[in-house]
């Protein structure tokens, strides 16, 4: 009796699932980095939305869309990163030396622009070695850890995300 006397109505559930999508949607233009400095994340945003419909919370609606912002924003970094690296491995071949730095790398035209990474606003992290570089991410614990691995999907526990080197596996 309470349940149906408490749960919203199937009008309220749609305005509330409407509602959803759409702040989804302005969310997906925020970065990761600019949640995090607003003290909040695409998680929590989502969630406060369905906090008060039992139905939409329990079929995951807003973990569902969160996880769905949060491997765009992973996508996005990923392939401009390999575009970074094969970029890279252009200039050393064509110049047999490593570039010193991104801005290097764009004024040299390899890349159009320096890619930005959403977990911390700042251009990816590059840094050339004597015979390769490394270029990663800070990842979605929103910390450089150096070019320390960490693994994404997995709770933020340290470590950057590494494009290059390519980890053995």
């Amino acid at each position: 009796m309470y349940l149906a006397w408490a749960h919203p109505t199937r009008r309220e559930t749609t305005h509330t699932l409407e509602q959803l999508v759409q702040t989804g949607e302005s969310l997906l233009a925020q970065t990761p980095s600019e949640m995090h400095a607003k003290g909040t994340s695409h998680a929590d945003q989502l969630h406060a939305i369905v906090q008060r419909n039992d139905f939409l919370q329990s079929v995951g609606a807003d973990t569902t869309l969160s996880w769905t912002i949060e491997g765009c924003h992973r996508a996005r970094i990923s392939g401009r990163a390999l575009i970074t690296a094969i970029a890279v491995l252009r200039f050393h071949k064509d110049k047999t030396t490593w570039p010193q730095s991104l801005e290097e790398l764009a004024s040299a035209g390899y890349i159009r622009e320096i890619p930005i990474d959403p977990y911390s606003g700042k251009p990816l992290v590059y840094k050339p070695t004597a015979d390769s570089f490394t270029l990663y991410s800070c990842g979605q614990d929103f910390d450089d850890d150096g070019g320390t691995p960490g693994q994404w999907g997995r709770p933020p526990r340290g470590g950057d995300q590494v494009f290059w080197p390519v980890e053995k596996h």
